[in-house]
């Protein structure tokens, strides 16, 4: 576009030239003609800069580590006349990188009309990656003037592990050191109907007694005996120590080890439950993990949880929430 503007420039200085050179009505019309031409297709960008919207369109924000995926930029045009030329900028970062990505997309779109912009990317480390669509730049009819409309689009996705395939070599001597403890868990003994309660916070969905719900417009659920429903509890949080640098290993590792116990115990068709810190919420939650979308969900909210620094307590802490679950299941 600055070749154009160069073009311009010399373009009204050989009219001004020619004007004052000639002072014929001829040369005073084509400078008049070069002045408000301009003017007249620039002005036209106030009105398609309200009318053009951008959104990032993706289908799922849950990618697997490793594969190959593409971001989706939709640019819609709501205005009669067509933008010959724009650019959009999109900039993305990993949580654990300081670094920024941006890019520069041209794009043209016609009036009442929507253009499809794909970048290829490739998901190479675990977590979260956060795009936005910060800027978008049009251009007038003769490239001379350029409006900025400023925007704030944003998508985060969500890279987990692969959940099939996982290499036991990859993880050799690291289970101890990335996920804490692994306790027991003495839940609550189920096989034959022992009764039908309301739903409680915690309960199974898969225990919610159907019909009994239906008389009673509300949860209801299935008590049985003589069968745990769940076997242990993995305890693992996303917490540095103190002076501690984490990076892109340090956290692919990590996230890696507790899919791959997780999926080991359901392999082994164990129930069970992974206790996670959040912490921004400052909190410990408990995920039961049945099978294999159980646990996609719970890498999903850990990874979006983010990481932190592990604070005085935080032993003590886990060990009284782990002791309120145990005494709350037996009841």
């Amino acid at each position: 576009m600055l070749k154009n503007r160069i073009l311009y420039l010399g373009l009204l200085a050989a009219s001004i030239y020619f004007a004052v050179l000639f002072c014929s009505y001829t040369a005073t019309v084509l400078l008049g003609f070069v002045v408000c031409l301009p003017i007249l297709s620039g002005s036209s960008l106030l009105f398609l800069k309200r009318k053009l919207n951008v959104e990032i369109d993706r289908e799922y924000d849950v990618e697997e580590l490793g594969t190959d995926g593409e971001i989706t930029v939709c640019i819609e045009n709501k205005s009669l006349f067509p933008v010959l030329y724009g650019t959009c900028e999109i900039r993305w970062k990993h949580e654990l990188s300081d670094d920024e990505h941006k890019v520069k997309l041209p794009f043209s779109v016609d009036g009442r009309q929507k253009n499809i912009v794909k970048i290829p990317v490739q998901f190479a480390h675990c977590g979260k990656l956060s795009l936005c669509v910060t800027k978008v730049h049009i251009f007038d009819y003769l490239g001379v003037f350029k409006r900025t409309k400023k925007l704030n689009v944003t998508q985060n996705i969500v890279v987990i592990p692969k959940l099939d395939g996982i290499e036991e070599e990859s993880f050799a001597g690291a289970d101890e050191k990335n996920v804490a403890k692994t306790y027991d868990y003495c839940g609550e003994n189920r096989q034959e109907l022992k009764e039908i309660r309301e739903y409680r916070p915690g309960d199974s969905l898969k225990q919610i007694h159907w019909k009994a719900t239906a008389k009673q417009k509300k949860l209801m659920t299935k008590v049985t005996e003589n069968t745990k429903e769940v076997d242990k509890l993995l305890c693992f949080s996303m917490l540095y120590k103190n002076g501690e640098i984490p990076d892109f290993s340090w956290y692919d590792t990590k996230v890696c080890v507790l899919a791959k116990q997780s999926m080991d115990e359901l392999l082994a068709n164990v129930s069970h439950g992974v206790v996670w810190y959040h912490p921004t919420f400052k909190n410990f939650f408990l995920k039961i993990v049945e099978e294999k979308t159980d646990l996609m969900e719970l890498l999903e909210d850990v990874e979006n949880a983010g990481i932190g620094e592990e604070h005085d307590g935080f032993e003590m802490e886990l060990e009284q929430f782990i002791k309120r679950e145990m005494t709350q299941s037996a009841e």
